[in-house]
């Protein structure tokens, strides 16, 4: 992938009038892509996953969304004790995968 152009759409993001409409889904995938490129942007990371929070989640979402975090080494602790808190509390860690169950571990584990 373009790590140049991963970066040019997550500032991009951050256009209020973009960031409002950015679903759950669309964040946990941002959250992956930055992890996958190796984009460490805290300013990204806070604002993608505060919005991200403001919907339900699906363990899939939650997995992909803590490996970005993880494989960036973020220290966004508020963050990663909300999704915590969430996957818990909303019951969807029954939902998990066995993938899910994976990644959401050693993300955890990693960070």
């Amino acid at each position: 992938g373009d790590c140049s152009l991963i970066r040019a759409i997550g500032n991009h993001t951050l256009n209020p009038s973009i960031l409002a409409e950015l679903s759950g889904r669309q964040g946990s995938r941002l959250l992956w892509a930055f992890g996958k490129i190796g984009i460490a942007q805290e300013d990204l990371v806070q604002e993608i996953g505060a919005q991200m929070m403001k919907h339900d989640l699906t363990g899939q979402e939650i997995s992909m969304a803590v490996w970005g975090l993880a494989k960036v080494k973020s220290r966004n602790y508020e963050l990663l004790r909300a999704i915590a808190e969430y996957t818990v509390t909303s019951g969807v860690v029954t939902d998990f995968s066995a993938q899910s169950v994976g990644n959401t571990a050693w993300a955890y584990a990693t960070l």
